[in-house]
């Protein structure tokens, strides 16, 4: 069995004092949960991280209150907003590691003919990139 992301942060030394766990998926939560059991400092969330960060988790982890935080996004795809990068880059109580979704923007976004994307997409990666600045760099003609 390959551990993971999630299983992997609780191994670190010396440990964090909260974990929170997000997905949308269920049999993911189930699974984590079975795992892990029952531990205080552990909080898995099965619910769209956009909502759930911005509403429950960085608000535990205000630079007004001499709190630090770790924030790995590891997302399926292209499913992260940018609100939610923009907000923990103002924070300033957060180190934030993001997982790039190479494969669903190659095989989704990154076309050789801009024009055969699918507006969806398109729209979901405005979403992750915060605009469409990628755009230019993405078919910028060599």
């Amino acid at each position: 069995m390959v551990l993971g992301s999630p299983l992997n942060a609780l191994l670190v030394k010396p440990p964090f004092r909260e974990y929170h766990l997000v997905d949308l998926d269920g049999d993911k939560i189930d699974l984590l949960n079975a795992l892990i059991g029952k531990r205080g400092d552990v909080f898995l969330h099965k619910e769209d991280c956009n909502q759930v960060l911005l509403r429950e988790v960085f608000p535990r982890v205000q630079r007004k209150d001499f709190r630090r935080g770790l924030c790995l996004l590891d997302p399926y795809g292209l499913t992260l907003d940018w609100k939610v990068i923009q907000e923990a880059g103002t924070m300033q109580s957060l180190d934030i590691f993001i997982n790039f979704p190479i494969y669903d923007i190659n095989i989704n976004v990154l076309h050789h003919d801009q024009k055969t994307v699918l507006p969806l997409h398109i729209e979901r990666m405005n979403a992750y990139w915060g605009d469409e600045s990628w755009r230019s760099v993405a078919y910028e003609k060599s």
